[in-house]
């Protein structure tokens, strides 16, 4: 199943506009939210940090600063937040700052490059094992790293199918069991959706919904 929250195109365009004005990226601005947001969800851990892996694109560290878009040149950042203190413009402000000083980190190019080659030569079946090894490590532990990633722009412009128009797009984010958590963005004609896919069969609905919920309000508030 899918939790999912829009925001539709004129309120998103304001709203992409005041970040800008500020000097902020439009992915400042979701880190910042999707952290906040986690940590006001979690409870009797007021000394908990939170930690999000931010997928980053690395193609701009390529001689020509792009590559066929089948590939996934996807490396990743992890940032952290001891709490909530301040207001959601001094997140954004501190998610910045960290955030910037990570865009020319090669060490990212390096550990994607490193992950690839890992796993280039494996088997399917191999590959798989490592995969299933890890999510029963995840689940007995009962403590994983939720995902941010912002998948960008569908289109700016109206999709059609022959004579039947796209009203409305967006990426579907992969589905994790719990504790698994990922939040994907995109967005198409500048309306921005923010998607978290997961399997009802052991996931709190209500409080996933609860934290795009806060993330929206969040991301509100922060106008120009």
């Amino acid at each position: 199943k899918k939790a999912i929250r829009r925001i539709p195109r004129e309120e998103w365009l304001e709203l992409a506009q005041g970040f800008k004005q500020k000097g902020f990226t439009v992915n400042d601005v979701l880190l910042a939210a999707y952290m906040r947001a986690l940590y006001q969800q979690m409870e009797n851990v007021p000394d908990e940090q939170v930690k999000v892996m931010v997928t980053v694109n690395v193609r701009k560290f390529l001689p020509t600063g792009k590559a066929d878009a089948i590939y996934n040149l996807s490396g990743v950042v992890h940032a952290s937040m001891n709490q909530t203190t301040g207001t959601f413009a001094d997140k954004v402000k501190e998610v910045a700052e960290f955030m910037k000083s990570q865009r020319d980190n090669k060490e990212i190019l390096y550990d994607a490059v490193n992950t690839f080659a890992f796993v280039e030569n494996f088997e399917f079946q191999h590959t798989l094992k490592i995969i299933q090894d890890v999510r029963k490590q995840i689940v007995a532990d009962g403590n994983s790293t939720p995902i941010l990633s912002n998948f960008g722009m569908i289109g700016t412009s109206q999709i059609s199918f022959d004579d039947v128009k796209v009203a409305g797009a967006y990426i579907v984010s992969p589905a994790y069991y719990a504790p698994g958590l990922m939040l994907g963005v995109s967005t198409y004609q500048d309306c921005i959706t923010l998607n978290i896919s997961f399997f009802e069969s052991n996931t709190d609905i209500g409080l996933l919904e609860k934290l795009l919920d806060t993330m929206v309000e969040e991301i509100k508030s922060y106008r120009g």
